[in-house]
């Protein structure tokens, strides 16, 4: 009964948090995102400390090379991804009305009597955005609160990056003075076990989507599709949704490649394909490991409810939190002797188990 107790106040306690959580989920969501990138510039800080420069110089030192490399990078890519999309813009009718005949060719070789009519639904969406434009104002001058807390984000997720670097030992010291000293052991388990995961999924993330969002840039160039950088950026930003990224990754250039013609929509399926394969089967396996031990239908639900939360940041965030959740569920309700913990007690022996903690100090007071 007691052990049936506390997992009961267990399940509570998790329920009332992820209540509160919701309350303060953009705030939330802020903190994941500074403990995923601080994740991500752990192991070069780690490397100048071990080399005997000062941490605070350290984690300055990295955040100065992270913020040159992205500068360069956009420096490089945004003009010509500008200049790709303002063209797609343009050519956007033509491939419409050739995708529309492209189609309705098929159907009206197998399916006699359909019509597929792709311009007229684009341009009736159109015409209700335009009606809609005043209430769409409206509704952003109601949310001027939202973007005062949206740019706020982006001053305060890299100051909470820099002292989640720097002050990680007292930000764990801290975190286990809540807990009795008997959980200790239990948590210096489970933080060593979600930090290893959160960096591994992080930096195999990071590797694996510039990986796909060159290839993809690179191939698509030597097939001849056009805006084939815009195409990769897209397949890059796309490759950490989960489960679905390569396919929404494949859809504008499919379609593209429909408009294109017969021969260049199989090219480009296949190529999708084969990038798809290399990733899952090859360089996943050996970037990532075994990251994360969700089922995929844990995925799935962990999307929607991130989804639902936080939009599309809460996407990205989602899994690796339902993953860390996992671990920390793991070590100290179920599977414990899996990390080297006993397993919970029986019923008749709870009581005599309940409270193990701090052994030496009942010693010293008998003494």
């Amino acid at each position: 009964m007691k052990d049936f107790v506390r997992k009961t106040l267990f399940v509570a306690g998790l329920v009332l948090l992820l209540v509160f959580l919701y309350y303060i989920r953009f705030i939330f969501i802020y903190i994941v995102i500074a403990v995923l990138l601080a994740y991500l510039m752990a192991a070069p800080v780690d490397w100048l400390v071990r080399r005997r420069i000062p941490r605070t110089l350290a984690i300055l030192s990295v955040f100065l090379v992270y913020a040159v490399l992205l500068t360069v990078l956009l420096i490089l890519t945004i003009p010509i991804i500008t200049d790709e999309a303002s063209q797609l813009v343009k050519d956007a009718p033509v491939y419409i009305s050739k995708v529309e005949a492209k189609v309705n060719y098929y159907f009206e070789r197998y399916y006699p009597g359909h019509e597929f009519i792709l311009t007229d639904t684009i341009v009736r969406a159109l015409e209700n955005l335009q009606k809609d434009m005043p209430r769409l104002v409206q509704r952003a001058f109601e949310t001027i609160r939202g973007l005062v807390t949206l740019l706020l984000g982006f001053i305060l997720i890299p100051l909470m990056c820099y002292y989640f670097l720097k002050d990680a030992a007292k930000i764990k010291s801290a975190f286990k003075e809540v807990f009795p000293q008997a959980y200790d052991e239990r948590i210096d388990t489970g933080l060593s076990h979600v930090s290893r995961m959160l960096g591994n999924y992080v930096r195999g993330r990071l590797l694996l989507a510039l990986f796909v969002g060159l290839l993809v840039s690179l191939g698509l160039t030597v097939i001849g599709v056009k805006y084939p950088l815009l195409l990769g950026a897209f397949a890059f930003i796309a490759e950490f949704i989960p489960v679905v990224g390569s396919i929404v990754a494949y859809v504008p250039a499919g379609l593209l490649a429909l408009g294109m013609g017969a021969g260049p929509f199989v090219i480009v399926t296949g190529f999708y394909i084969v990038v798809n394969i290399l990733e899952n089967y090859f360089l996943a396996p050996k970037i990532m490991g075994d990251t994360m031990d969700l089922h995929p239908l844990t995925v799935i639900i962990a999307m929607i409810i991130g989804a639902y939360i936080g939009g599309v940041i809460g996407i990205l965030v989602a899994l690796p939190v339902v993953a860390a959740l996992k671990i920390i569920f793991n070590i100290f309700v179920v599977r414990r002797e899996e990390f080297g913990f006993a397993p919970a007690a029986p019923a008749g022996k709870a009581a005599a188990t309940a409270n193990p903690a701090r052994p030496e100090a009942d010693k010293n007071d008998s003494d």
